[in-house]
């Protein structure tokens, strides 16, 4: 997912979260972790790329296969659970903002993210770092590459 559609709905992120918890706080806990979680996708850069750092290259190329690995460690549903414990136990309306705004992030993600620029397919497990830790975090055993617009048409 784009940066700017998790911009776009990170307000009504933080409207569902005030409207549940009457926490302004826990709102803009909620509207932010919703927007800043792809900021894990800078450590990617700099282990993986070897291109020069440009902020428009940032989210283009991780899972499009040309990085080789990509970890992502802030995407994944195993996060949920501790943040949901911690949110549970103490009862705090903050954790609760947290929690929803890293769910509708990974939510919006895997929804939308199935295709990737490459031509790749990743694989439904992909938001699980325990998937991509088993793989090696290497793109190419996460994702299947799919045939380019037009190709194997005969005639061409």
């Amino acid at each position: 997912m784009r940066p700017l559609a998790h911009l776009v709905a990170a307000p009504a992120v933080g409207a569902a979260v005030f409207a549940w918890t009457g926490n302004g706080v826990a709102a803009g806990a909620a509207a932010a972790l919703e927007v800043l979680l792809d900021l894990d996708h800078g450590l990617d850069f700099l282990l993986f790329s070897s291109r020069p750092y440009r902020w428009k290259d940032l989210f283009r190329y991780g899972a499009s296969g040309e990085w080789g690995r990509v970890m992502f460690l802030g995407h994944g549903f195993e996060w949920l659970l501790p943040l949901g414990i911690v949110a549970g136990w103490t009862a705090s309306p903050i954790w609760g903002g947290v929690f929803f705004g890293v769910l509708v992030h990974l939510l919006m993600d895997g929804l939308g993210n199935r295709k990737v620029p490459g031509h790749r397919r990743i694989h439904g497990l992909f938001y699980f770092i325990t998937y991509r830790l088993h793989q090696g975090f290497r793109v190419e055993r996460m994702s299947t590459v799919e045939p380019a617009p037009g190709a194997g048409i005969c005639g061409r």
